[in-house]
């Protein structure tokens, strides 16, 4: 059997949480729920949020609480996901898609000011793609100038400040030592405003079955202030029961969350060794000065996708096209489309693979992918 791309690392103690909740019949949205919202925005420093059962709707949601109406224009990175343009669309936004950084999926200030000039946009998305940190406090500072709502996705860039985890209930010695940034990177400390999600109005963390978190699926919306806070609220107040997170799947997420810091500590770790064995290989990653965090492991292929690919797979190692979900790669099949307008983020959708990289890794397994990724054709 294949060694799985992404999947969830599940313990007893989680399903003895989950089996709590069945006995009692606490099975739709609840106190588990919003006990979850509460420990996750108390450790990242939020001040409100909520829990749902689905990311599209969490999009719309975000949307709205922006002040967004149909007619009005968003910008989003052509490497975010395609349900980001899908809702815009939905709701009578006009999506302004950007590209990308040279050497890395993150977004760049540069970028931005260049399709605003050609169409001025009310809401900017900074999606953290595959781990890779965009650098948000410029990006914060020049949307403030303009009076655009800035919206965060951290569902690829979970990360925890040390502070907040310092004053929580999770030990600081689980997470001191985190690679933050990719091997070898000579980089300054990075300020609490700089890190992901930090910046914007509101924030997304997708909690499906190959996030850092996971609940077995939803998403979690949190906003930075009293005011972001007021406008999340209204913007809910008329939705469903469906539309709400069930506390079955908050009892899991809240007993996966006290193990974050070890997750999220051995993906960092992994990342590492993936990283020191793919540098005896012909293939190589993005930028190492990048400020990257270990969601997955990313190859950018030399040569030919589908030749790498045979050959992990004929080693038992499942691989999968990157951006296979983005914005970008659902228009490549349009005659209409113009790939000189995305000149970085078109190679990056073409030429970058995932290898598999989660906690629940063994041993055997972690072996067998550094030796793959050694010696890919």
């Amino acid at each position: 059997m294949a060694i799985s791309l992404f999947k969830p690392f599940i313990k007893r103690k989680d399903m003895d949480a989950v089996l709590t909740c069945l006995a009692l019949d606490h099975i739709g949205p609840g106190e588990e729920g919003e006990a979850l919202v509460t420990q996750v925005l108390e450790l990242l420093g939020y001040d409100a949020g909520i829990a749902l059962r689905e990311y599209q709707r969490a999009i719309e949601v975000v949307f709205k609480a922006s002040g967004l109406q149909s007619g009005d224009a968003v910008g989003l990175p052509a490497l975010a996901p395609s349900e980001w343009e899908r809702t815009a669309l939905s709701l009578g936004l006009i999506p302004v898609l950007l590209d990308v950084a040279e050497r890395s999926p993150s977004l760049d200030i540069s970028a931005c000011q260049k399709s605003y000039a050609d169409q001025p946009f009310k809401a900017l998305l900074v999606h953290h793609s595959i781990g890779y940190a965009s650098q948000v406090e410029p990006i914060a500072n020049w949307c403030h100038k303009h009076s655009i709502a800035l919206l965060e996705d951290i569902s690829q860039a979970l990360v925890l400040p040390a502070d907040k985890v310092a004053s929580s209930n999770v030990a600081i010695e689980d997470i001191e030592g985190f690679a933050l940034q990719a091997p070898n990177a000579n980089q300054e400390e990075k300020s609490v405003q700089s890190l992901p999600g930090r910046s914007a109005a509101f924030v997304l963390l997708q909690t499906e079955s190959w996030s850092a978190l996971t609940t077995g699926g939803g998403c979690l919306v949190f906003s930075q202030n009293k005011k972001t806070s007021h406008a999340l609220s209204a913007s809910v107040e008329d939705l469903p029961d469906s539309a709400w997170m069930g506390d079955m799947n908050a009892a899991l997420g809240r007993s996966q969350f006290r193990e974050l810091p070890h997750f999220l500590k051995r993906r960092s770790d992994m990342f590492d060794a993936f990283t020191r064995s793919l540098l005896r290989g012909r293939h190589h990653g993005f930028d190492p000065d990048c400020h990257v965090l270990a969601h997955s492991f990313p190859v950018l292929i030399q040569g030919s996708t589908a030749d790498v690919q045979a050959y992990a797979k004929k080693k038992g190692v499942e691989t999968v096209l990157a951006f296979e979900g983005s914005i970008l790669f659902k228009k490549i099949a349009d005659p209409n489309f113009e790939a000189n307008r995305f000149v970085h983020a078109y190679g990056f959708v073409l030429r970058t693979l995932l290898f598999p990289l989660h906690p629940g890794l063994g041993p055997k397994e972690i072996e067998l992918i550094q030796k793959v990724l050694a010696s890919l054709p």
